[in-house]
């Protein structure tokens, strides 16, 4: 595959087509040459992939801004907001600042970047080509753009494919114990999580984009919109969203919400791209003795980014069927802290 790609390098080291990178319209020939690092995600039912293995080459051919995935923007626009309103800048109407700033944080959120809806071409080991319309992520600051930030998204990919595999599994379970008969198994509402590929550029003749050594992370994601569906609260329900959001908080004891829950819907279920999983933390010997000896100093507390009963109801305000059938009684547990440990509780808002 990288001989395949050497002539890929030498066009992308002559070829002129800045005007058209910049404008961000259709150009002909290759704009980058990236070599797959890491893909760690395999095939299960909670995971779309891209079908490359690391060490493989491709090329991209085709760099578009897509108007319509401009919701991939809000999780990072709304921790900018939210930083500026906590340190004096400009607050948000109403006082959402503050209470909205408790539903996202960390780096996830807060290390912007631009999103890019891109064509690549790569051999798929048998003579023939793959050719897929994929979403390219490039964080805005050169500085930001390494390989340990990558680790972040595949690592939250990584575990809502995993979350998403089970649901589904009890998703065809459920229907399946209603009436066997009436279930077509190719037919079960799936949730399906893009699984990303953390890339290193080899070539750029779009230097606007992403210059040669850049970390970029590559995502399988053909579908022409992107759409919220567990976010802040506000979005409109759509119950399989909700369900898996509810269920990943239900089977991991509330140790994790997976959440800002977008993609597409369609009728195999729902496609979910770039997803945010929040954890409870695990304190060290430092955070247990902070009362005696605090290790921050004053106006620099750490963001907690933590899973909590008001993340939980803010972001899932009511059920739907497909909750009831794991957890009838909303007794999603979270954690509660004594001298700085987590101990289960026995549900969401309870003692």
């Amino acid at each position: 595959m990288g001989g395949a790609l050497s002539q890929c390098h030498s066009l992308l080291g002559v070829q002129d087509n800045n005007e058209e990178v910049h404008g961000l319209g259709r150009s002909t020939g290759p704009q980058l040459a990236l070599r797959v690092t890491a893909s760690p995600i395999t095939a299960s039912s909670g995971a779309m992939l891209l079908p490359i293995d690391p060490g493989q080459e491709l090329k991209v051919v085709s760099i578009e801004r897509a108007m319509a995935w401009e919701p991939l923007r809000m999780r990072f626009e709304q921790s900018m907001q939210d930083r500026a309103a906590s340190s004096g800048g400009h607050a948000t109407q109403q006082g959402q600042g503050s209470s909205r700033s408790s539903l996202y944080g960390g780096p996830r959120s807060s290390m912007a970047r631009r999103f890019y809806r891109v064509k690549v071409v790569a051999s798929d080991g048998r003579g023939g080509l793959i050719d897929q319309w994929c979403l390219l992520q490039v964080a805005n600051h050169p500085n930001n753009r390494s390989m340990d930030n990558l680790k972040l998204d595949i690592n939250d990919a990584s575990d809502a494919v995993a979350l998403a595999g089970r649901f589904n599994t009890h998703v065809a379970r459920v229907l399946t114990e209603q009436d066997a008969s009436a279930v077509d198994p190719d037919a079960v509402p799936t949730v399906k999580v893009c699984a990303p590929l953390a890339c290193f550029v080899v070539g750029s003749a779009a230097p606007d984009v992403a210059v040669t050594g850049d970390a970029v992370l590559l995502t399988l994601y053909p579908f022409p919109e992107v759409h919220k569906f567990v976010y802040d609260g506000s979005e409109e329900f759509q119950e399989l969203s909700q369900a898996f959001f509810h269920y990943a908080a239900w089977s991991s004891d509330g140790r994790q919400l997976v959440c800002d829950l977008q993609g597409v819907e369609d009728d195999s279920g729902v496609v979910l791209v770039d997803p945010v999983v929040l954890r409870a933390a695990q304190p060290g010997i430092g955070a247990l003795l902070g009362t005696v000896a605090p290790g921050t100093a004053k106006g620099q507390a750490l963001e907690d980014t933590s899973p909590s009963a008001e993340r939980f109801d803010r972001m899932h305000p009511r059920c739907g069927q497909l909750c009831k059938s794991f957890d009838p009684h909303r007794r999603t547990a979270v954690m509660r802290r004594h001298c700085g440990l987590s101990v289960p509780t026995c549900g969401i808002g309870g003692a």
